[in-house]
């Protein structure tokens, strides 16, 4: 109430719309002056609004509060002021708006990188949690990649899914955190990479040659086999074959490579050397490759077959005190190993010092210059060659030596 007199003053008190942030210190301000615009320097002002009431004096018609709000806030401040003696001024009112708000938190999104196979079910997971590591428990998170968008709820910091995938994909993972209120959280979004691959079957290298025949040419053969299905997509990478460990070569001591094919490497017109034995084992090895990584076969037991072999020498005509050159031939022009001998009446031909002559096969052929004695009689005489592999196994053949006067 104001009682009026001749030097009763109406008052006015006005105030700024306070905006500030929760948990910092706010300065609320009121002025209050008289109808003519002076300055009123007594007296105090109340202000009110939600959860907050705070009274202070008024100097140099200035009122001056601070306060730190702890919740956000939207609501009318009311700022009133009451003078010490209604005999001089008359009290007076009026309202702001005051806005109390937060920062949102900056938030992180974390997101593993996602393996599957096509046509099979994944986990797709992101956790998010503000900058100092408190789990954020409310929003969704937003999953997309080429052909699929998915939006998960987040309980806990983290926004897990399942999903099948029905291609392969090689690509981007995108999650994006999208808070229920922004006033609380920022939005934030991280990627990684999402790889879908064809699911690859059980492969297994295979020989698929082992019978072989010495001193003939053959095809050496292994497959690529998945499920025990020849793998037919693999056209990729090479084979090299072993026997009894050691890598097949060429006539020129460079490693043999199959080009695979069709899951298949193949070896044509090799020959079997008659040092194969009958205890010999074969394996493959391939090289890998993009479609395949590196396979070896098991050992393979291989069955030799020795080629029937047959020797042949011709009639020789000479005479006595000459050289005539003995020559005997084998079937297999592709053996070159083994000796050969020769005997003259069931008598081996030795050298001048008495010892065997055993002559080298090269080709299947050998050829022996051969001095007839002068003390050979003209008549004739058996002739006799003998082949003696390295196996031990022996062929014998006999012609005739006729020696002329």
């Amino acid at each position: 109430m104001c009682y009026f007199n001749t030097i009763n003053y109406l008052t006015n008190i006005n105030l700024d719309e306070v905006n500030t942030k929760i948990n910092q210190l706010t300065t609320i301000k009121a002025t209050v002056t008289t109808n003519d615009g002076l300055l009123v320097n007594e007296g105090t002002v109340t202000f009110t609004t939600t959860g907050y009431t705070e009274t202070v004096n008024v100097e140099k018609g200035i009122a001056t509060a601070t306060h730190t709000f702890t919740d956000t806030l939207t609501d009318t401040l009311y700022a009133e002021y009451t003078p010490n003696d209604n005999t001089w001024y008359c009290p007076s009112a009026n309202t702001t708006t005051i806005t109390v708000t937060k920062d949102p938190a900056n938030t992180i999104i974390n997101i593993q990188p996602v393996e599957a196979n096509v046509d099979e079910q994944t986990t797709i997971t992101a956790t998010v949690t503000t900058e100092n590591e408190t789990p954020v428990n409310d929003g969704t998170v937003t999953f997309t990649t080429t052909g699929y968008t998915e939006t998960v709820n987040i309980s806990n910091g983290v926004a897990s899914t399942k999903h099948t995938f029905h291609e392969a994909l090689n690509d981007t993972l995108t999650a994006t955190f999208n808070p229920t209120n922004p006033e609380d959280y920022n939005p934030s979004t991280n990627t990684t990479t999402v790889n879908i691959k064809i699911a690859q079957s059980e492969y297994t290298l295979k020989i698929d040659t082992t019978t072989f025949t010495v001193n003939e040419q053959c095809t050496i053969k292994a497959t690529i086999y998945a499920d025990n299905t020849i793998a037919s997509n693999i056209t990729k990478g090479k084979i090299t074959f072993k026997i009894n460990g050691r890598t097949l070569k060429d006539l020129n001591g460079r490693v043999i490579y199959a080009k695979v094919i069709n899951g298949t490497a193949t070896i044509e017109n090799y020959i079997i050397h008659d040092a194969w034995n009958t205890q010999a084992v074969i394996q493959a090895v391939y090289s890998g490759s993009s479609d395949c990584s590196k396979l070896t076969s098991e050992k393979t037991d291989i069955e030799i077959i020795q080629k029937e072999l047959t020797l042949t020498i011709n009639d020789v005509t000479a005479k006595s005190g000459s050289t005539v050159t003995l020559t005997a031939t084998l079937s297999d022009t592709n053996i070159n190993t083994g000796k050969i001998i020769f005997k003259i009446n069931g008598k081996t031909v030795k050298d001048a010092n008495g010892k065997v002559i055993f002559v080298k096969v090269t080709d299947g052929l050998v050829t022996l210059d051969y001095y007839v004695p002068e003390s050979m009689k003209p008549k004739d005489y058996s002739l006799t060659a003998i082949y003696t592999s390295i196996y031990g196994e022996k062929i014998e053949t006999t012609a005739m030596l006729t020696v002329n006067d």
